[in-house]
């Protein structure tokens, strides 16, 4: 009777682990797919968006904050932006993009959209691999700049169903580390110094904001070459300037 009851005791104690193990797996099968779909779809649309812009950004910055520059001076090869330029003698330059940072958040959104609805669509089509139904709506991205940081908004309706599994999204919010908006604000203040005074005394705002670093360079044709450093980041930002020149002779 003892050895009957230590192997019902086994038994039982086979059984419930038997019992304990289909459930681990049935819950695991039942839930683990919900978060895993969620954190691809949205760390993949993360990190799409970030290479889209910090590559739009690494473009533009070096050419004066554009992807095309239309008026520029040629040096080292690239295409440096006259941010402020007067064609003639003596007198100051003129501001050539009083809206710079409104121009230079669409040159962004121009170059990175597409690329952000692209990847999207690929994510969307890797979901569907996987055998999720998808459902989406039509895709709409702002971007915005402040401080150290880029914002984009990516509004797009995505439901993703499988099974009992159903994932629905409405936008993305992405912050991104990127000094742009101070580099380009400096090149503002530069700008309008360089319009009312014919210069900027750059070593001294240095001494005031030392996270930037400030070089001028100044061509053989009288054309300033402004070159900004974020010290953090090491990203940089070039565009020139011509104005008050005096003639060779005088």
């Amino acid at each position: 009777m003892g050895k009957r009851g230590q192997i019902a005791i086994y038994v039982i104690i086979a059984v419930i682990i038997v019992v304990g193990f289909l459930v681990f797996l049935f819950m695991r099968e039942r839930f683990v797919p919900v978060p895993s779909v969620e954190v691809d779809l949205k760390s993949g649309i993360e990190k799409c968006v970030r290479d889209s812009v910090n590559e739009a950004t690494d473009i533009m910055l070096p050419q004066g904050g554009f992807i095309e520059p239309k008026n520029y001076k040629l040096f080292n090869k690239t295409k440096i932006t006259y941010l402020c330029e007067n064609a003639g003698n003596y007198k100051p330059c003129i501001n050539q993009h009083p809206m710079l940072i409104n121009e230079i958040n669409n040159e962004i959104l121009i170059y990175a959209e597409p690329k952000i609805e692209n990847c999207i669509n690929n994510l969307i089509f890797a979901l569907k691999r996987k055998n999720y139904e998808i459902k989406s709506e039509k895709t709409n991205i702002s971007i915005s700049m402040t401080k150290g940081k880029i914002i984009v908004d990516v509004e797009k309706k995505i439901i993703a169903s499988k099974g009992e599994t159903k994932i629905s999204f409405d936008k993305f919010l992405i912050e991104i580390t990127n000094p742009a908006y101070d580099l380009i604000n400096v090149a503002i203040e530069i700008v309008n110094n360089e319009a009312k005074y014919c210069s900027f005394e750059y070593t001294g705002y240095m001494m005031m904001y030392p996270e930037i670093d400030i070089r001028l360079y100044v061509t053989s044709d009288s054309v300033k070459l402004y070159s900004l450093k974020d010290i953090s980041s090491g990203k940089k930002m070039n565009f020139a300037v011509r104005g008050c020149v005096i003639p060779v002779g005088f």
